[in-house]
């Protein structure tokens, strides 16, 4: 099944010039963003829950995370970048502001994605950095430093002997605290 018209295969134009890749793209990116967005919002809530940000970078520090939340956020920049295209092919009629417009906001996408995909690979390569401690309000353990945490002992600092970010943040400087990885 063709989705072109006889004339546009003549040309080799959709009616926006790229009419059917473009429409093709935006459904396989937000059907690509459905099991992401889900990950995406169960992931954060989890992480968050008990340390802040100190949950999420222990949650990058994973490689399938990290590589999950690069593709989500990436589809969703695609995502949004194509829709916005839609807008400004549809609202600004002078030519050279709509070929402005699509360059800056192809500009700005590409810096995101960069951004992000070094943001969290940092993230990634960081958690790494000394294992078994957490400093300034970071994790930087190997996987199963924090098995306390995320598997549901209780929040307060005396049963999991973690500061909270908040106790974090009354300190001057930023101890280092031994943490036992849990022996199965």
């Amino acid at each position: 099944m063709h989705l072109r018209s006889n004339l546009s295969k003549a040309r080799g134009l959709g009616s926006a010039k790229e009419g059917a890749h473009h429409w093709w793209m935006q459904r396989v990116t937000a059907i690509a963003l459905i099991p992401l967005v889900i990950w995406f919002v169960i992931s954060v809530i989890k992480a968050t829950s008990n340390h802040g940000v100190s949950g999420v970078i222990y949650l990058l520090s994973s490689p399938v995370n990290a590589i999950a939340m690069i593709l989500f956020l990436g589809t969703s920049i695609y995502h949004g970048t194509l829709g916005i295209k839609v807008i400004i092919e549809d609202y600004v009629h002078c030519p050279c502001g709509s070929k402005f417009l699509d360059i800056a906001t192809k500009f700005i996408a590409a810096i995101s994605i960069v951004a992000v995909t070094l943001a969290i690979s940092l993230a990634h390569i960081t958690s790494y950095k000394s294992p078994g401690k957490y400093q300034s309000g970071f994790w930087h353990g190997k996987k199963g430093s924090c098995h306390k945490e995320i598997h549901g002992a209780a929040d307060d600092s005396a049963a999991t002997g973690i500061p909270s970010d908040a106790e974090m943040l009354e300190t001057e400087e930023a101890p280092i605290i031994e943490i036992e990885t849990p022996k199965e």
